[in-house]
């Protein structure tokens, strides 16, 4: 389709928003360009490029070694944890070459998913997907949830949803009590009906082992986002 409209578009490559290690979020962009997705990550107090996705879009390789040194650690207790395959942890950095100033066992807030088995790529480094934000986290009944897994699961409603959701958080304190509320936007000419809304509620519950209570809203009611997309929004 990219190709039809006039760009010689064969492949994208995403960073700094959780959305192209997404099944739908990914597929979506994938089938309505007729390109390939895959996506990069770094941070900015260490380096701008650390990990890499092949075209096997198995998960991003570490590509780093020998200038920064990666840790895997228990996001709660910080214990260091095994880069192993099916081990989430927080990941923590140390810049090696660095001497101005140097970076050592940084906290980078990002919780990760180390993937397992030889990609068919070759590379021998680990790879991982990113799951979520530390600060995004919060506990429903003795469950760590992350803003980006309710994303993935409203993305199954496409195309009468526009994929984006929100949680509404009406304290700062981690635990939560269901039925936590999530806005969800609707595409224009889709009914904002309680059917969807169930349907929405009951897929939450299946996947994530929690239940919530959706407000389904108008499309385009979340704006822009200047940087960062906000999954996350405090209201009373």
């Amino acid at each position: 389709m990219a190709g039809s409209k006039g760009m010689e578009l064969t492949h994208i490559v995403t960073g700094g928003e959780p959305g192209g290690g997404i099944p739908t979020i990914r597929d979506h962009i994938q089938d309505s360009l007729d390109v390939t997705v895959t996506e990069v990550m770094g941070i900015g107090d260490v380096a701008p490029s650390l990990f890499g996705e092949c075209p096997q879009q198995q998960g991003m390789h570490f590509c780093g070694g020998g200038h920064v040194w990666v840790e895997l650690v228990d996001p709660d207790s910080r214990e260091p944890m095994t880069i192993e395959a099916g081990a989430v942890g927080e990941l923590v950095y140390t810049h090696l070459t660095r001497e101005a100033m140097p970076v050592v066992r940084f906290l980078g807030g990002d919780i990760v998913r180390i993937e397992g088995s030889p990609c068919e790529c070759g590379r021998a480094t680990f790879r991982m997907r990113v799951i979520g934000r530390r600060d995004d986290m919060f506990i429903v009944r003795g469950v760590n949830v992350y803003p980006s897994a309710i994303l993935a699961v409203v993305g199954r409603f496409r195309p009468r949803v526009t994929g984006r959701a929100r949680v509404v958080r009406k304290t700062t304190e981690v635990s939560v009590t269901p039925p936590v509320p999530v806005e969800v936007e609707v595409v224009d000419g889709h009914d904002a009906d309680a059917k969807l809304r169930a349907e929405i509620e009951d897929a939450i519950h299946s996947t994530l082992i929690f239940r919530a209570k959706v407000d389904l809203i108008p499309e385009h009611t979340f704006g822009e986002s200047g940087y960062k997309t906000k999954l996350t929004v405090k209201r009373p």
